[in-house]
């Protein structure tokens, strides 16, 4: 899942018994490759830019052939709509961090009513989202904490308070209060 504008990193590790010469490539011109040919072992790093793409889900597919054949590899990726409702500024940094959330409709993986919300980290210079972490659901505000190299997501309806690491923005840790 990604949030319109933004782009997301993958990687694939292509191994084999010997070296084997590849050639990769993807008709989507929203899954960027890297690199499309190389010798096992290596890493195929692949970007999925939902920046051209609307709302809803893509696919596509990255075909991978050697000399013994072509597999294939699907790509699908889910675009949630931007919709910022809290934005705050790093003072240590040229990052600002938000908090992207909007009601999803019905469909094949949702139901209506339901939303997911996102912590972006945005690189205020270039105007980029650099990074994006899912944060629950009706997250309401966030805090940058410089002591604890922490972001603090508050998620009032579930009754959380989650701790991610500014470094990784991976969740390290989840505080529990009674859901208002």
């Amino acid at each position: 899942t990604g949030v319109q504008t933004c782009a997301l990193p993958i990687s694939i590790d292509l191994t084999s018994a010997a070296g084997k010469n590849w050639t990769a490539s993807s008709t989507a011109t929203w899954v960027k490759l890297a690199a499309n040919s190389g010798t096992t072992p290596s890493t195929l790093r692949v970007s999925l830019d939902a920046s051209a793409l609307a709302p809803g889900i893509a696919t596509s597919e990255i075909k991978v052939t050697t000399t013994e054949g072509t597999f294939t590899i699907p790509v699908r990726l889910q675009v949630d709509p931007l919709a910022l409702t809290v934005i705050r500024s790093d003072p240590q940094s040229a990052s600002v961090y938000a908090i992207s959330e909007v009601t999803s409709t019905a469909s094949a993986t949702t139901t209506v009513g339901a939303t997911q919300a996102y912590l972006l980290e945005i690189d205020s210079a270039a105007q980029t989202i650099k990074r994006v972490a899912p944060v629950g659901t009706s997250a309401t505000d966030l805090a940058i904490h410089a002591g604890d190299n922490r972001i603090y997501v508050t998620n009032w309806r579930g009754g959380s308070l989650l701790a991610l690491g500014r470094t990784s923005l991976a969740l390290e840790r989840t505080y529990a209060f009674a859901p208002f």
